[in-house]
């Protein structure tokens, strides 16, 4: 005969098990789940015993009986779902993770508490097969609802194991905790809604109701899903908006750096492929314990950052570790920092792990300076907190990129940092980008080193490689130099012969092919082997032919504009360095910017990024004009580039206060705005103090003789629009500008603007509207009427006296960034806004504000972390109940004094500390018998006091004893002398006083109803009322 076929009814069910189960297997570790499928009901009864044994002896006893209506439930619930698991290993699954995660949490008493009782709530939501399990049995409809039950209880399981099982849990427990709760709530509200789908489906009468019923829910649980992964989302971007502000940091020049150092490998694949396949790589790239750290090492223009690009790439295709990158480049100051380093890796770690921002933001933002060792403490926290768990590793990557442009002692601290993560168990690992230095050697040369100067056949071949697909853009033309393929293939692999492993000689040599004029193949070919194959001799060759044609004033000319490239405290754009070299002529301020044509003569060393910032083509040219190597007029030095160029921004600065001001020519400064003119205001006014302090700090006999000129007339400007001003700036002296005080107005004003800039200030700025002026009575003012004369111009569709070429390229130049950061503390205040709001709204995250993560929430932010607590805990915490129960017993002049106090809160709140205590009391007021107990939220409570339908009866004797209930107030005591009942709604303070006989009603409606204050006749009720809470709770 035929097996029969189950009910489509039954399959689906089966299927939800089996998902739910094997769902739970692949996250629950093979160690951790090999007695899973032996385990009993009762062994876990057993292993509570136990814990609760260990935790006794700890003195730190906790009521484990709380777990067994758990364990009554899912007997019952077993019994109804066997049939479902035949032949399977599924049932063992509903109980075994219990044992485990008590054992797991047993040894963190705070922790192992909540867990517990969260567990316990879940009994509630079974009771249904204890009562009605043989109603269930043989009705095949009610099994998909029953598979929810499993599945949802697994789905506990798995949340409860992953939390006690992730790195550091502990350390983020409060502020993890939150999250875990919310989804719990989920979990519990859908195991309610199930409970009443049941009661529908057991009743035939209700068939099509509870199928509508099934339908509904089965939308409303995906729907609860999706909005509680959307609110704990937004919850976090929030959060981690507050953390980027607290940190101050800005990483734009990231963005900018790592575009750069992956291009190469993205528009000519291929490339430096063979770096993935190198040994020491291969397994630097892999999750093991082998090669943590290695040092890539090589000289100027090898190829590192290459290199480089193409490992991130690599790393972020594979999708199987977490990578954190920092690029460090001369040309922003800001990426060679130390702070800013730590910053960059710290924010990229929080972008991974939701929990990590929650703990950092609750513990620290707002509430503690980001200072350096809090910094490094937090980083080495968070590496460990992403690195793994419980069920595997999380490998994280570490890679550095030019580590040898940062000071050398922020090169040995950063090694030593790095080192240390390194060890975090065995899942970080690090690789470090630079040339040989000897702050570096020290340190690395017993790590794993991975020399570039070893690689040179590789090199020659990736070299080659790349020089066929740059030939191969310049196809057009060797067509017409009637280059064929073959010769072209010659060509590429003789550049990558000649060019010894020097990415940077060979770019050098292909850049030279694509600029110049030849007339024949022959010439074109014959060209690679005319060039020299140093690096130092190329940039020579390079310069000697741009300065074969330039007269003594040009040359000069085209120093100084090197020496802003190279000195500059952040990248220029073109416009700011075409306004720069006006301010180092003596004389009148000219009516147009320098034109452009000048900057292109410095193209072969020089580029320009897509930001219309001008950089050198590498770092190793900025070292070139430097060195001694550089025999061309156009060698600088350090100390006299940064004098030239701080004269040139006060020179700037004193020009634009006769400029912009209420009382100059309107129709003057807004053609020459326009024109490009004033484009260096916003640098000058951004870094001139910093400057100044470069230049001052050397002794003053070895001042330039221009300075005095310079600063005394910029002084005495400042002074004249602030008659019977004491220029005396309040606050710390800064001892570095001590030496200008006698040009007192612009000492002043520097040290105040120091200040501002160490205390991260926003500089003040008054209501400006349209093109008003303020007079400029401080160099602040400068910036200001300048941003505000910008922003008037880019809003105008026309100008009187401006074409409307010369008014598109001023909104081309300005109009991205009119709107630039006021705070001194912004990392990149010079990056700016298109708009007023966008400007807003970075400004505020300088001040940090506290808004409420609920997503409902409609209150203002908060100034504090703490306020915002306080609000949570008032506002949110929902759930919320006290309940006191007291007996005051007289006994002539001898007083015995028992009570219980329970104190029940929303589980989510940070410093949760809720207690049940008994105790009795003599006169003398020592304490004989104390036992602490806790209990659950207020829904807990209610499901007591109905299932246990306690009956208080009032008489009328004199001495009763009452108890009062409150569901939002507490339950004060108090003794009645008549056997009325007083029932109040918390409503002002109206009371209904009446005669009641509570025998008809339960504790739970009258709970419900308001504080009720309720008679007992004797201890051995009131006794027995704690022998229940103490039970239950």
């Amino acid at each position: 005969m035929p097996l029969k076929a189950p009910a489509p009814a039954q399959s689906a069910a089966r299927r939800a098990i089996e998902n739910a189960f094997k769902d739970l297997e692949r996250t629950i570790s093979p160690a951790d789940s090999r007695d899973f499928s032996s385990t009993t009901l009762d062994d876990v009864r057993k292993a509570a015993i136990d814990v609760e044994r260990q935790l006794a002896a700890r003195q730190s006893l906790r009521n484990m009986r709380r777990l067994e209506p758990l364990f009554q439930g899912l007997e019952h619930y077993a019994k109804v779902i066997d049939v479902l698991c035949n032949g399977t290993d599924y049932m063992s699954w509903i109980w075994a993770p219990i044992k485990l995660i008590m054992k797991i949490s047993s040894d963190y008493v705070e922790a192992f508490e909540r867990i517990i009782k969260a567990y316990s709530q879940i009994a509630a939501s079974l009771g249904r097969f204890r009562l009605l399990e043989q109603s269930f049995k043989g009705k095949p409809q009610l099994y998909p609802t029953f598979a929810i039950f499993y599945a949802d209880i697994l789905r506990f399981h798995k949340a409860a194991y992953k939390f006690v099982t992730r790195r550091c849990w502990k350390i983020i427990f409060v502020t993890a905790w939150g999250r875990f709760q919310r989804e719990f709530e989920n979990i519990l509200e859908d195991l309610k809604n199930h409970e009443d789908l049941i009661d529908k489906e057991v009743n035939a009468h209700n068939i099509v109701e509870a199928r509508e019923m099934r339908a509904h829910l089965e939308a409303w649980r995906i729907e609860s899903s999706e909005r509680l992964a959307r609110e704990e989302k937004e919850r976090t971007a929030r959060q981690l908006q507050d953390l980027t502000s607290w940190l101050r940091l800005d990483n734009s020049d990231q963005i900018v750096l790592l575009d750069s150092i992956t291009k190469v490998g993205t528009d000519y694949p291929g490339t430096v492929d063979w770096i993935v396949k190198k040994p020491q790589v291969v397994a630097w790239l892999r999750s093991t314990s082998e090669v943590p750290f290695l040092w890539l090492q090589g000289g100027p223009g090898t190829g590192k950052s290459v290199i480089i690009g193409r490992l991130l790439a690599f790393l972020k295709a594979s999708n199987s570790s977490v990578v954190l990158s920092h690029a460090c480049s001369y040309s922003y100051n800001s990426s060679t920092m130390y702070d800013q380093i730590i910053k960059s890796l710290l924010l990229q770690c929080t972008r991974v792990d939701g929990d990590l921002v929650a703990h950092i933001w609750e513990e620290y933002v707002g509430g503690k300076q980001p200072n350096l060792s809090l910094l490094e403490k937090l980083l080495e926290t968070a590496i460990e907190i992403i690195s793994g768990n419980k069920q595997g590793n999380n490998t994280v990557h570490i890679i550095l990129d030019g580590l040898d442009e940062c000071p050398n002692d922020k090169q040995r601290r950063l090694i030593r940092l790095m080192e240390r993560l390194a060890s975090v168990g065995n899942t970080c690992k690090v690789l470090v980008s630079s040339r040989d230095s000897t702050a570096l050697q020290g340190r690395l040369k017993m790590k794993h080193i991975l020399s570039l100067c070893e690689e040179k056949a590789s090199l020659t071949e990736a070299i080659a490689r790349f020089s066929e697909l740059r030939l191969g853009i310049m196809g057009d033309k060797l067509m017409q130099l009637r280059i064929t393929e073959e010769t072209k293939m010659k060509l590429a692999k003789r550049i990558g012969d000649k060019s010894d492993g020097m990415f940077l000689w060979a770019c050098l040599v292909l850049n030279y092919l694509s600029a110049n004029f030849f007339y024949s193949g022959d010439e074109f070919v014959e060209a690679v082997d005319s060039l020299p194959p140093e690096l130092s001799q190329f940039y020579e060759k390079i310069l000697s032919r741009v300065l074969s044609d330039l007269d003594s004033r040009s040359a000069a000319r085209l120093k100084t504009i090197f020496g802003w490239i190279a000195f500059s405290r952040r990248p220029l754009r073109k416009s700011e360095l075409q306004s720069a070299l006006l301010f180092h002529e003596d004389g009148p301020t000219g009516s147009h910017p320098v034109p452009a044509y000048v900057l292109e003569a410095c193209k072969p060393l020089v580029e320009e990024r897509r930001n219309s910032t001008l950089v050198f083509i590498h770092v190793s040219v900025k070292d070139f004009l430097l060195s001694d190597a550089c025999k061309s007029s156009v060698r600088m030095d350090d100390f006299a580039v940064r004098w030239e160029n701080g004269i040139a921004s006060l020179r700037c600065l004193r020009a634009a206060l006769g400029v912009f001001n209420p009382r100059s020519s309107k129709y003057n400064r807004e053609i020459q705005l326009v024109r490009g003119v004033w484009g260096f205001v916003a640098y000058a006014s951004e870094f001139w103090d910093l400057q100044l302090v470069e230049m001052v700090t050397i002794p003053v006999a070895n001042w330039d003789a221009r300075f005095g000129v310079v600063a005394a007339d910029l002084s005495a400007a400042l002074a004249t629009p602030r008659p019977g001003h004491v220029d005396m700036p309040q606050g710390q002296v800064i001892e570095e500008i001590e030496p200008i005080r006698c040009y007192p107005s612009l000492w002043y004003d520097a040290t105040m603007s120091l200040q501002d800039r160490s205390e991260g200030l926003a500089r003040p700025q008054g209501v400006q509207t349209g093109d008003d002026m303020k007079e400029p009575t401080h160099i602040r003012h400068i910036s200001e009427n300048y941003e505000t004369a910008v922003q008037h111009l880019i809003n105008l569709e026309d100008h009187y006296e401006a074409t409307g070429s010369e008014l598109a390229l001023f909104r081309e130049n300005f109009a991205g960034h009119a709107y630039p950061c006021r705070f001194a503390s912004c990392a990149h205040p010079a990056t700016g806004f298109k708009t007023s709001e966008e400007r807003n709204a970075h400004e505020s995250s300088h001040a940090p504000k506290f808004p409420c993560t609920e997503p409902s929430c409609q209150y203002p932010p908060f100034t504090s972390s703490r306020a915002l607590k306080k609000h949570i805990s008032d506002c949110h915490d929902k759930q919320r109940v006290k309940l006191i129960v007291r007996k005051t017993i007289l006994s002539g002049n001898r007083v015995i004094e028992s009570h219980a106090e329970v104190k029940a809160i929303g589980l989510g709140e940070p410093g949760y500390r809720p207690n049940l205590s008994r105790r009795i009391v003599n006169t003398r007021g020592s304490v004989m018998e104390t036992a602490k107990r806790k209990v659950g939220s207020i829904s807990l409570l209610q499901q007591f006091l109905a299932a246990q339908d306690v009956m208080l009866r009032a008489n009328g004797n004199n001495s009763a004893n009452t108890v009062e209930l409150a569901g939002d107030g507490g339950l004060a005591v108090s003794e009645s002398k008549s056997g009325s009942l007083v029932t109040s709604n918390d409503v002002g303070d109206h009371h209904d006083t009446r005669d009641h006989d509570t025998r008809d009603q339960s504790w739970a409606d009258m709970f419900l109803a308001g504080p009720v204050q309720v008679k007992y006749n004797s201890a051995a009720e009131l006794d027995h009322l704690l022998e229940e809470l103490n039970r239950n709770f």
